[in-house]
């Protein structure tokens, strides 16, 4: 019954003594077993305090960054991906029969039609050779050339201009070689 008695406050508690060599060491490297602080009279060091610098009237150890405790993070949703501007064929930047917009073209075409069909291949970027060994080149080139440039036409068209008009067709391609070149690589 006497361990069921309770303790008044003015009564002290007594602990059974126990004897040094019954006491656990702890293992070496255990913080216990280390030696008290090197310096001034076996002291711990103080830290200095500084106010941290998100919560005003607390203060954080000096040398020690500041961090708040909640964190927010942001995240954007992207609702519209961007999309690429489509838009529809163009026209020829100069019709068929416009042969004196450019009169170079004109005259190369009427006079030396196979030097102007050797550098219209070179200049969309095909064989010089191409005017001569490729039946069917200047339907080819035209076709190649409109659908590269998002010109509208057919190939039913292509070959029609090509077989009937093949002269003015090649000034038409070269004065258009020309429109893309200085729309897109004008000269400074």
């Amino acid at each position: 019954m006497a361990a069921n008695k309770r303790m008044d406050s003015d009564e002290e508690m007594l602990v059974p003594e126990t004897d040094s060599s019954t006491v656990q060491q702890p293992f070496p490297g255990h913080p216990m077993t280390q030696q008290p602080y090197a310096g001034a009279a076996s002291a711990p060091p103080s830290y200095a305090m500084t106010p941290h610098p998100y919560y005003p009237g607390s203060t954080l150890p000096m040398g020690q960054v500041g961090t708040p405790a909640v964190t927010q993070n942001t995240t954007t949703v992207i609702v519209n991906q961007p999309a690429p501007i489509v838009t529809g064929p163009r026209d020829w930047a100069s019709s068929v029969c416009s042969c004196c917009d450019d009169m170079g073209s004109c005259l190369l075409g009427m006079f030396c039609p196979m030097i102007l069909a050797c550098q219209i291949s070179i200049d969309m970027g095909e064989s010089a050779c191409v005017p001569c060994c490729v039946p069917g080149w200047l339907n080819v080139l035209r076709t190649k050339l409109r659908a590269e440039n998002n010109i509208q036409g057919s190939v039913m068209d292509d070959c029609c201009m090509s077989c009937w008009c093949g002269h003015c067709v090649m000034c038409q391609m070269s004065r258009e070689l020309k429109f893309i070149r200085q729309s897109f690589h004008p000269v400074q």
